[in-house]
């Protein structure tokens, strides 16, 4: 995701009155492309906006991320073009700790036809109820 759309993201944070933090970098250099809090959990945020779907080593990545912080911190994955099929079926087993974003679920919420807690809730309870971390906001 370029800066630009990182800064959407941002935004879409601020508005939807959340306490973010943009983008940084740990002490030992791993980037972290943001971190929200929501309904008392840490997420943090990880962006992709290249061609392609995402594939397991890139969830793999991000999930050694979140398993490196706190018990109560999961992650929210946005990407571009989705998602590879079995990617999320891997992360959606025992425990999952990231809901994912596509840019359709995205544009939904950019466009006011949901709101972002909207959307988390959702999600949430898709990985619930479901375990689906890949749950399109067009379902609810």
């Amino acid at each position: 995701m370029t800066r630009c759309k990182k800064q959407i993201f941002c935004d879409l944070l601020q508005i939807s009155e959340l306490e973010y933090l943009k983008p940084y970098k740990t002490p030992d250099g791993e980037q972290i492309d943001g971190h929200f809090r929501y309904e008392k959990f840490d997420y943090l945020i990880e962006t992709k906006w290249e061609d392609g779907q995402i594939k397991q080593k890139d969830l793999s990545i991000f999930d050694g991320k979140i398993k490196g912080k706190a018990q109560s911190t999961r992650g929210l994955f946005v990407a571009a073009n989705g998602f590879d099929e079995n990617a999320v079926i891997k992360f959606s087993g025992d425990s999952p700790r990231i809901i994912l974003m596509t840019e359709k679920d995205l544009a939904m919420v950019l466009n006011g036809r949901v709101l972002f807690h909207d959307a988390m809730k959702a999600k949430i309870e898709a990985i619930v109820r479901y375990g689906n971390i890949n749950f399109p906001i067009m379902g609810i």
